[in-house]
């Protein structure tokens, strides 16, 4: 019985080589664009890239927070400075 016990894998190891065999299979270009224009990070997904579509994502979303609050920030300020202005 002693032989029969599985090795125990990484979790790293394993997303590796889930990611080689993803990648092995050829991927139709036009899909995998549509998926990531549709959803960011989905097209990589789609490309058995799973970790780099995680990180499309959370980049997507962290340079979407910093354009919109420094945008409201200004279109705050922009309300204040022509309430003043008319105020005199």
């Amino acid at each position: 019985m002693h032989g029969d016990a599985a090795e125990p894998v990484s979790l790293a190891a394993a997303m590796e080589a889930a990611e080689v065999s993803h990648r092995e299979k050829k991927k139709n270009p036009a899909i995998a664009a549509g998926l990531s224009l549709l959803f960011n990070g989905l097209g990589q997904a789609y490309n058995g890239q799973f970790a780099r579509g995680v990180l499309v994502l959370l980049g997507s979303l962290l340079s979407l927070f910093l354009m919109i609050v420094p945008g409201v920030a200004i279109w705050a300020w922009g309300g204040y400075d022509a309430y003043r202005t008319a105020k005199g």
